[in-house]
């Protein structure tokens, strides 16, 4: 390796030997299809929760609000100034989208208020619909881990909600802290991860049936955007190789199996060891 190559925080700590591996593994093509086709029935249809949950920055924003709450203040809630701190220490967003977010969160009901000590700050925890919004993402990244180690997932899948939100969440909001970004393995799918619905888009054409395609008006339909909206975005994708059109629509480009590959490879490792964190504090 050149002495000036950069090695991203994520090959740094996971070990750029283990994500080669991970690609390696037996199951590994399935396990990245059935990840791809949880991913976008995870778009239900629900325009609020899509917008609050699912979109890359939130979603980090999402654990390091769950790891303030279960594992720094033992369930007694987070303030609004002390996630935009960390948002901002961590270079997720600005103070002014950590503030709105927060907001959108309690307006969605995925966050309430709790009693705190301190009556100068109010303070909000988790509520039912944003642990079943978390758990859900487990449980669809473990069934699809599932094709490779069938064991570990079903352990992961049965974990108790201790666990989860417990030392699992606190390893992952640590690997952020720390400047762990799966998309650093993939920067030429940031745009997607940035634009709404851009990323879901991708997973979607890797997730068809042979023989099948993705017409706009399909896409536009299923993830609640505009026919101009997708079109931009597979426009985009088509060039890019990551898109390929067909006389009905569109499927998986050449570039796209690569791709998704280095990024799931860095999912499904983050997501391993977390579960492995639980079995190490048990």
């Amino acid at each position: 390796m050149d002495a000036f190559t950069t090695i991203s925080p994520v090959e740094q700590i996971l070990g750029r030997d283990a994500i080669t591996a991970m690609k390696a593994r037996e199951g590994f093509d399935r396990a990245m299809r059935v990840a791809s086709s949880a991913g976008v029935r995870s778009y239900d249809g629900s325009w609020l929760r899509n917008r609050l949950l699912n979109d890359r920055g939130r979603y980090l924003a999402s654990i390091l609000i769950l790891d303030i709450h279960f594992n720094e203040t033992g369930g007694a809630g987070v303030t609004t100034a002390r996630v935009r701190r960390d948002l901002v220490a961590c270079n997720i967003c600005s103070a002014g989208r950590a503030t709105a977010f927060i907001a959108g969160l309690r307006f969605g009901r995925f966050m309430e208020p709790v009693p705190a000590r301190n009556l100068k700050e109010k303070h909000f925890g988790p509520t039912r619909l944003f642990l079943d919004a978390h758990l859900m993402r487990w449980h669809n990244l473990f069934s699809a881990i599932a094709e490779m180690d069938p064991d570990l997932a079903h352990r992961a899948r049965t974990a108790p909600e201790s666990g989860v939100f417990g030392p699992a969440i606190n390893f992952m909001a640590d690997l952020m802290r720390a400047g762990v970004r799966v998309f650093d393995m993939v920067p030429h799918l940031q745009h997607y991860a940035d634009r709404e619905v851009g990323f879901v888009l991708l997973l979607n054409l890797m997730a068809l049936e042979e023989g099948t395609t993705l017409s706009t008006v399909q896409a536009a339909q299923r993830f609640s955007v505009s026919r101009t909206h997708v079109s931009a975005l597979l426009r985009r994708a088509t060039q890019e190789g990551l898109a390929r059109r067909e006389a009905t629509g569109f499927v998986a480009g050449p570039a796209l199996g690569a791709a998704l590959a280095d990024f799931f490879s860095v999912a499904f490792l983050i997501f391993e060891r977390a579960f492995l964190a639980i079995s190490a504090q048990r």
